[in-house]
């Protein structure tokens, strides 16, 4: 699977004279991941932004960002007034996310019941659940656990850039990978997908992150000196000229795209001037 630079932005300037170029910007296969995540509201970090990649994500952390990236992407923060697992009481912040995962058939619990929210979720058991997503079943799976289900994973190649072995614990980082990898690959029915969530394709058949940027992001705007001020909101997380950066880093004339619902602020310093 090829996860290239191809996350590209318009770059507006005013100079003297109002002048107007789309411009390319590179950007590394890490950032760009990040980015899609963050706009698909999957990966956004604590209150100030922090995504806390090098630690061990839970088993309730993963099965919120697969809902997320899926169809049931709004009944996560719906509360259910539903216990489904029996250590997770219906208050519990992930209640929701795990309610709508248990019922579209993508996880159970243990033979007591319990689902374990905040132990560390392993390769095996996360892309058990990618692989649901993707439509397989039970009866897709004839090995004994996790044996056919890792053989799918390295098939689809799920496992890119994540360098944990079957039972070992994920980082948030490889989560954000393997959902990112879901992303673009191939369901069971063939179909590609984020394709089955109404999110366009590049010409490599991989989900294009110019069309996402194109129908999740506001702007443009170009920045003033106040320029939180002209957002109308505290940015959590500030990525410039497609490297993680913070509000200090931006600087007047640099052309904001912006995600309201998620404070998350793309900034561009390269541009072409000219006059009309």
């Amino acid at each position: 699977m090829k996860h290239g630079t191809r996350l590209l932005a318009a770059a507006l300037s005013l100079v003297l004279c109002l002048g107007c170029l789309s411009v390319p910007a590179a950007a590394a296969d890490q950032e760009e991941m990040l980015q899609v995540l963050a706009l698909l509201s999957v990966m956004n970090g604590d209150g100030q932004g922090e995504l806390h990649l090098d630690r061990t994500a839970t088993r309730a952390e993963f099965v919120k960002m697969c809902v997320s990236a899926s169809v049931y992407q709004d009944r996560g923060d719906s509360p259910t007034g539903l216990t489904i697992f029996s250590d997770v009481p219906a208050g519990h912040w992930a209640a929701g996310y795990l309610a709508a995962a248990s019922g579209a058939g993508w996880l159970k619990g243990d033979l007591d019941g319990r689902f374990r929210p905040d132990e560390g979720i392993t390769l095996a058991e996360a892309a058990d659940i990618a692989l649901r997503m993707l439509g397989y079943t039970d009866a897709d799976f004839t090995a004994q656990w996790p044996a056919s289900q890792m053989e799918l994973c390295r098939s689809l190649e799920l496992d890119e850039h994540i360098s944990a072995s079957s039972g070992q614990t994920l980082t948030r980082l490889e989560c954000g990978w393997l959902i990112y990898n879901l992303l673009s690959a191939p369901a069971r029915d063939g179909t590609v997908y984020c394709a089955g969530l109404g999110y366009a394709l590049d010409a490599d058949g991989e989900i294009d992150a110019l069309a996402l940027m194109d129908s999740e992001l506001s702007g443009p705007l170009v920045a003033e000196e106040h320029w939180t001020a002209q957002l109308g909101f505290t940015p959590r997380k500030v990525y410039r000229d497609n490297q993680e950066s913070s509000p200090a880093e931006v600087a007047a004339w640099d052309v904001l795209y912006y995600q309201k619902e998620t404070a998350t602020v793309f900034a561009y310093s390269t541009r072409h001037t000219g006059t009309i």
